[in-house]
């Protein structure tokens, strides 16, 4: 689905995810995700996995990469819906960053704080 979306950009989508392979910390939020399929929401280790997903999120941020591939709005919703309506560990993690200031699945971002929002007029 997402090749139907950024035809034009797919090898390089897939580039980077055969790079992200050399990364450790992204290789063990793999492996957490791949093992979470078989935890209950409740499974302690949903923490773990959102404290390893933080600190990419973080180390993206403070290095102002940005997830954004120019994915449809409309399709990051379904995908972002489907995500958190099928899985329980999905919507036990999305909680969890959302606590800690982090908001979307697809898209996560973390919202400017009240004194960075843009001002109006």
């Amino acid at each position: 689905m997402v090749a139907a979306q950024i035809p034009d950009q797919i090898d390089a989508v897939i580039a980077g995810k055969h790079a992200e392979l050399e990364d450790p910390q992204t290789v063990r939020l793999y492996r957490l995700l791949s093992e979470a399929v078989d935890w209950s929401a409740e499974d302690p280790r949903v923490v773990e996995l959102a404290d390893c997903l933080e600190a990419l999120l973080v180390r993206a941020a403070e290095a102002e990469e940005t997830a954004d591939i120019g994915l449809d709005d409309l399709f990051v919703d379904l995908l972002d819906a489907n995500a958190v309506e099928t899985s329980p560990v999905a919507r036990r993690l999305r909680s969890i960053l959302g606590e800690r200031g982090w908001d979307g699945w697809v898209r996560v971002q973390r919202p400017p704080a009240p004194d960075e929002a843009p001002r109006q007029g």
